[in-house]
């Protein structure tokens, strides 16, 4: 059982010799090192050169060691077909951020559909939010904000006392509200 390892970086920041000093720090003894530096460039796995070189040297029950899941792939889609070629090959695969993988046992297989189902939902589409319904409130749903301090009837009263030229320092007085409350229940009515 050979121990293959795979660097992928596709930042300036990152490379890919820091993912093999990871991987042997964790205690692994890699026989073969496959890596892809391609600073600025988001491609599948099946455009890096070095790991299809990488799926043409691996064999039956040989393991693969990555630092994380996104090296086999560009999105869920890429990343389940790269785990279904290396279900093929009969490989073990080993995330370093998430253990070991018996790819063919029921953890892996768990794995497997959970990222099918990911990749599914990035290739539907969204729906667009303009041709949605709005949704209508609840009968049970509360207002924000503060509660309201006056009635129906004291808020028809006070629009009646305006509209007959009323001034709402004197309606505020006469309620015994602040002006600021007046004006937003005379507002409200203007808007309506």
């Amino acid at each position: 059982m050979a121990v293959f390892g795979y660097g992928w970086s596709n930042n300036s920041g990152q490379h890919s010799d820091q993912q093999r000093r990871l991987l042997e720090h964790a205690g692994y003894e890699l026989a073969h090192w496959f890596a892809d530096d391609c600073a600025g460039e988001k491609r599948p796995a099946s455009q890096r050169f070095q790991f299809q070189r990488l799926l043409g040297r691996i064999g039956k029950h040989d393991r693969l060691v990555v630092c994380t899941l996104d090296c086999l792939g560009q999105d869920a889609r890429d990343i389940v077909s790269q785990i279904r070629t290396l279900v093929l090959c009969r490989s073990e695969l080993v995330v370093l951020q998430l253990g070991t993988f018996d790819l063919a046992g029921a953890a892996g297989q768990a794995v497997l559909a959970a990222l099918s189902a990911v990749a599914d939902m990035e290739r539907s589409p969204l729906p667009d939010p303009a041709c949605m319904a709005p949704i209508a409130p609840t009968p049970q749903a509360r207002t924000r904000g503060r509660p309201v301090c006056t009635t129906q009837a004291q808020r028809a009263l006070i629009i009646q006392q305006h509209r007959a030229g009323e001034s709402i320092s004197a309606l505020a007085r006469a309620a015994n509200l602040s002006r600021a409350s007046i004006m937003r229940i005379v507002r409200a009515t203007s808007l309506q």
